[in-house]
């Protein structure tokens, strides 16, 4: 199990790390002499890397008047969870806290903020089940936000899962026994007495993002995992196989592993990407 605690991390300055992003993303950002006082306004802590796929996952605090320098489109699908703040995405809404997209690739967009924002922010990148290329940005006129550069076919567009967003606070909860009737197919998923709200869902592999609300005193048993999960800790507190995790904790399992059991004193709510 691979564990990010963030609260002993440094922010790391958005302009910093330009030098380290794939040359088809840096190389597309906007004019070279406005850059520093952009991303000086962007400040992330890593969760997860996979150079082969290029997915990636970031917890993100962009700084009030934060703006892209340009419109633009990813050859991969980008999923953020709004934790506060605001953004304007070009093309497509104002997200506050508690909203969630999924976006397709080729859409563009550009994002601005007035108060700042705090977000999980991920680029999926390559997976032929979600129709998401390699993490990439590619600099469009901003007359052609909300509009896809890749196809013309808007139903193909939309890919697996199709294009997500929502107030999450709108949502169901779901009871486990609710989640093991409409998708008896992840029945090994069961985690006993918590509740789920989907966020996203691919319908072909089951795969989704979602929230998940573990009640006071929560208690598993040591087991093998039904799901791979990769999930943040949004409030609340978990022990997972002995490991004490807090608020703005990040980890990692794999589908089949081997665990010491999950506790929530507390309770605790967590956004997971299950595989």
């Amino acid at each position: 199990m691979k564990i990010v605690r963030t609260r002993e991390m440094e922010w790391q300055n958005g302009w910093d790390v330009i030098s380290m992003m794939p040359d088809n993303y840096k190389e597309n950002l906007g004019p070279a002499d406005q850059l520093e006082a952009a991303y000086s306004k962007y400040l992330q802590k890593n969760l997860s890397i996979d150079p082969t796929t290029t997915f990636r996952g970031d917890f993100v605090d962009l700084q009030p008047g934060f703006a892209d320098l340009t419109d633009a489109y990813h050859d991969s699908v980008e999923e953020c969870f709004f934790i506060s703040g605001d953004c304007t995405l070009s093309g497509e809404q104002i997200f506050y806290s508690n909203h969630y997209f999924w976006r397709p690739p080729g859409f563009i967009h550009a994002a601005t903020s007035v108060t700042g924002f705090k977000a999980l922010l991920f680029s999926h990148g390559e997976d032929e089940s979600e129709g998401s290329g390699a993490a990439s940005r590619v600099i469009r006129p901003s007359e052609l936000a909300g509009t896809n550069a890749l196809t013309d076919d808007y139903a193909s567009a939309l890919g697996p899962r199709g294009w997500i967003k929502v107030d999450t606070e709108t949502l169901p909860w779901l009871t486990s026994e609710e989640f093991n009737v409409k998708y008896p197919e992840l029945n090994g998923f069961s985690l006993g007495a918590l509740s789920i709200k989907i966020l996203s869902i691919n319908p072909q592999t089951l795969a989704m993002s979602a929230l998940l609300k573990f009640p006071e005193g929560y208690r598993l048993p040591a087991g093998n995992w039904g799901a791979g999960f990769r999930a943040f800790i949004l409030d609340g507190e978990l022990a997972v196989s002995g490991e004490f995790m807090e608020s703005e904790t990040w980890f990692e399992t794999s589908k089949g592993e081997a665990h010491q059991g999950m506790a929530a004193e507390v309770g605790a709510l967590i956004f997971a990407k299950i595989s």
